[in-house]
């Protein structure tokens, strides 16, 4: 695979001049938070932290919790924290994560009034498995627990 500065050396060498468009430019420096919508991650830290209150997490405060998590655990800036809990994007994303979850057996969303998440047999195992792996999505996951417990401890700041 060639890297980028071989990618520009080679551009140099065959007088290719690159040019940049500064609005996309700007667009990718303001978007610094856009990892925080990736579903899988938002998946992850929604089951870690529904296996961590066990039984006490409500779908409409999920994104505010899986918000401050995240934020806690890569950035530990309230700003873009707030950012995220008025992104009607991050909200709907946070949803689709609660739908597939629910649909995988890794979470059960109760059926009353106040839509409480719990995780199943199958999420704990989920996790308790993932805590337990020394690769990438182990030190993630221990991370984001430990962010949790954190932000757990501190007390969720609804805006």
């Amino acid at each position: 695979m060639i890297t980028l500065d071989q990618f520009v050396k080679n551009a140099e060498a065959a007088s290719v001049r690159i040019t940049a468009d500064s609005k996309g430019l700007e667009t990718l420096r303001v978007a610094r938070d856009d990892a925080f919508f990736q579903t899988p991650l938002l998946s992850l830290s929604l089951i870690v932290i529904a296996r961590d209150q066990n039984g006490r997490l409500n779908t409409s405060n999920a994104p505010s919790w899986v918000g401050a998590t995240l934020t806690k655990h890569f950035d530990d800036s309230s700003a873009i924290r707030k950012q995220l809990e008025w992104s009607l994007d991050y909200r709907r994303r946070c949803a689709d994560c609660i739908v597939f979850l629910e649909n995988v057996g890794l979470i059960a969303v109760t059926s009353d009034s106040t839509r409480t998440i719990r995780c199943t047999e199958k999420g704990q195992y989920f996790v308790r498995e993932a805590l337990k792996k020394a690769d990438e999505i182990g030190v993630l996951t221990r991370g984001l627990l430990k962010a949790h417990r954190i932000v757990e401890h501190h007390g969720l700041d609804l805006l």
